[in-house]
């Protein structure tokens, strides 16, 4: 079923003019520095593998899932799977369905940072 979904994920971001290569992502991949907005990028199939098991976990709740662009680099779409947290959360980003997808409607640009060592730079540069 997450084969299915990401399909549909792709379609959507072909029919709007996003990349369809997707990145999956953790929301604590994220950064916005003074320069613009960093994506950590690791191992595609280390990421593969928890994004499926978050869309695993979001049918065992069985609130719906959403499979959302966060942003975008050169070629890929950087996505993650979002479970909502509670009904009332999941009736107001999921519309009632059980699998929603979606981008933002302005392209968030990012930079991808692939060394663990720069990127713990970064959020340390960025605390402070």
């Amino acid at each position: 079923m997450f084969h299915e979904a990401v399909a549909r994920l792709r379609s959507y971001l072909k029919a709007n003019g996003r990349p369809e290569t997707i990145a999956w992502v953790d929301p604590n991949d994220l950064l916005t520095a003074k320069n613009g907005l960093r994506v950590r990028l690791r191992s595609p199939q280390h990421m593969w593998t928890k994004a499926q098991v978050r869309y695993e976990l979001g049918l065992d709740r069985k609130l719906g899932i959403l499979l959302e662009q966060v942003c975008q680099i050169p070629g890929l779409s950087c996505c993650h799977v979002y479970i909502p947290k509670s009904a009332q959360d999941a009736d107001q980003r999921l519309n009632g369905s059980l699998l929603e997808v979606a981008i933002t409607e302005q392209v968030r640009r990012a930079k991808a940072v692939t060394s663990a060592l720069h990127w713990t730079f970064l959020k340390m540069r960025t605390r402070g």
